[in-house]
């Protein structure tokens, strides 16, 4: 599985080179879950983004531990930005958003909504920019579960996509931190 994700992230990370031009990820806010405020995306402009989607009613504490501490140890070039999906497993139809207020990681938290592409305008914008090629112009996928990370370079390129399957390698999250992605 780690060889799996490192060719995932290297070919990801080679293909950035083609030249695209950057999407329209800065114009994107986040509405955040404890709050009512938001996180409007052009703030994070050189740092890197890292998004991760858990199920909303099964929160994935392991992993959210582990964001909040790469959030606590990157924080001056990471934002973390963590969405709760609530479509994704055969139970999601009533969940509990309070659940996810105050979490207490230092890692920013959206308010539940929709995963999937077929969810359509309820899908939520960050994740409808990460899953669809017109916007990120670089990958095509839809969210099935939780458990995806996408990691988004300083300039606004996707170019890593993981999906966890038990704990992500720390090194390997170190690499997708200290890469270099090459915009031409």
């Amino acid at each position: 599985m780690k060889i799996l994700l490192q060719i995932i992230l290297c070919v990801f990370s080679a293909s950035i080179v083609m030249g695209q031009e950057a999407s329209s990820l800065y114009r994107l806010s986040v509405a955040l879950s404890d709050s009512g405020s938001s996180v409007n995306l052009v703030a994070c402009q050189g740092k890197k983004v890292l998004v991760a989607v858990c199920d909303a009613r099964n929160p994935d504490t392991p992993l959210l531990a582990q964001l909040d501490e790469l959030q606590k140890k990157y924080r001056d070039r990471l934002k973390v930005i963590v969405i709760p999906v609530n479509d994704v497993s055969s139970a999601a139809k009533s969940v509990d958003a309070s659940r996810w207020q105050g979490t207490g990681g230092s890692y920013e938290v959206s308010a539940v909504s929709a995963g999937k592409k077929a969810s359509g305008t309820a899908q939520h914008p960050l994740l409808r920019w990460v899953t669809d090629e017109k916007e990120n112009r670089h990958f095509n996928h839809d969210i099935k579960e939780g458990g995806y990370l996408f990691a988004i370079s300083e300039t606004g390129r996707l170019f890593a996509v993981l999906k966890r399957s038990g704990s992500v390698e720390q090194s390997l999250l170190q690499r997708i931190l200290d890469s270099k992605v090459v915009d031409h």
